[in-house]
């Protein structure tokens, strides 16, 4: 069976200046923890694992990858999917499973009939005025996964989770879009570090709801 630093290196798969791959693992290893197994290198964001010599930005994505991925299979295996039932149950959740400080990213979470969570996916990078949020990806996700009904969650890195005006206009977008092919986006939830803001809570108009309370509104005829 292979170490830890001999698995690490194979996905470093280059060494530097003056040291192998191996050996570069071996390094971050041992500068890490030499006794919690690998769990304080998964704790590592992209730019810690950076300040690492010899580390790059490529190498650290690599490792931040192969790391999330032995986490999800672990989570899998061992654990029940959550029942995130209220924008506090969520924040909590991604608040324990994600950076919020890189950059801006958006989250589409998909769920069954019990609030039960299927698929945490991560559908956009750069943010919400940067990058391309497709709600034909988000829907296509939701039906593949045969989800019930759909919550997005986007973070804001600098600690603030007001909604801006883009916030509330892509809500709107997705909410109408998901409502297209019966799979309701019940919430869009903000996140930072310093807490988060439910943008359904605030706005339920933007989600084909009565404001006064919460169901569906009528057109008039």
């Amino acid at each position: 069976m292979l170490s830890d630093s001999e698995l690490l290196a194979i996905v470093i798969s280059t060494g530097t200046t003056g040291k192998t791959a191996l050996e570069l693992a071996q390094d971050l290893r041992n500068s890490v923890s030499e006794s919690s197994g690998l769990s304080d290198l998964a704790a590592l964001t992209l730019g810690e694992l950076r300040s690492f010599k010899g580390i790059g930005r490529v190498k650290a994505i690599k490792i931040a990858a192969s790391l999330e991925l032995g986490r999800r299979l672990q989570m899998n295996i061992a654990e029940p999917s959550p029942r995130l039932n209220s924008p506090q149950l969520i924040y909590q959740y991604m608040r324990a499973n994600y950076d919020f400080n890189e950059q801006e990213y958006l989250w589409t979470l998909n769920f069954n009939t019990k609030h039960e969570l299927i698929s945490c996916d991560l559908t956009a990078v750069g943010g919400l005025n940067r990058a391309a949020v497709s709600p034909r990806e988000i829907c296509r996700r939701a039906v593949k996964h045969n989800a019930f009904t759909v919550v997005i969650v986007h973070n804001h890195p600098s600690g603030n989770p007001s909604p801006s005006p883009q916030d509330y206009r892509t809500t709107n977008l997705i909410a109408s879009a998901a409502r297209t092919i019966g799979v309701p986006l019940t919430d869009h939830i903000v996140v930072a570090d310093n807490g988060y803001v439910s943008i359904r809570q605030e706005r339920p108009d933007l989600f084909g709801l009565d404001s006064n309370n919460g169901t569906a509104e009528k057109s008039g005829g």
